[in-house]
């Protein structure tokens, strides 16, 4: 595959540098991560041999046209496969920073507001709790499908998502159901 269909967005490199991530070494990591995984162990030969379509000189317009179509579809899984690697390894250090910088006490809130309830012998709405509960699960499963979000990141996309994930998980720790 070609280095070069492995470029990113400008604009995500600028996000990097707004978080305060070098993208040089950011870079240079994603590569070292994306080579011993899958070049390196044979993954990357093994699936374009299984999945890229071979055509000579003298096949029908179909067969060279499959093998356009499935070479276009291998790298573009390489690509999103690298994007992903890439988004990971530069946004991991800031999102972990911003996720115990604000969703941690926003859960000791949540459930401190919960002992607040029952000291006060207030009841629950288990519909909000449940309501919350999958909210909670949504944005946790946003937050992890983030690297491998087809569009380019921005940082206010970030923070958005920071802020999401805090609020669910503050609601359903608050609302955490206590069997009486």
């Amino acid at each position: 595959m070609n280095e070069q269909t492995l470029k990113l967005p400008s604009s995500e490199v600028e996000v990097l540098r707004k978080l305060g991530q070098d993208p040089e070494q950011v870079t240079r990591r994603a590569n070292a991560v994306f080579k011993s995984a899958f070049v390196e162990t044979g993954v990357m030969a093994s699936v374009d041999k299984l999945f890229r379509a071979k055509a000579r000189h003298g096949d029908p317009t179909s067969v060279r046209n499959s093998e356009r179509i499935s070479g276009k579809y291998v790298d573009g899984m390489w690509h999103m496969l690298y994007r992903a690697i890439w988004r990971f390894v530069g946004l991991w250090p800031v999102l972990s920073v911003l996720l115990l910088a604000i969703v941690v006490p926003a859960i000791v809130d949540g459930l401190v507001r919960r002992e607040t309830k029952l000291d006060q012998f207030k009841p629950h709405n288990p519909v909000f709790f449940w309501g919350a509960t999958h909210a909670a699960i949504s944005a946790a499963g946003l937050f992890f499908f983030l690297p491998f979000l087809p569009m380019a990141l921005s940082v206010w996309l970030l923070y958005g998502v920071v802020a999401l994930v805090a609020s669910a998980l503050w609601v359903t720790s608050s609302n955490l159901q206590t069997g009486n």
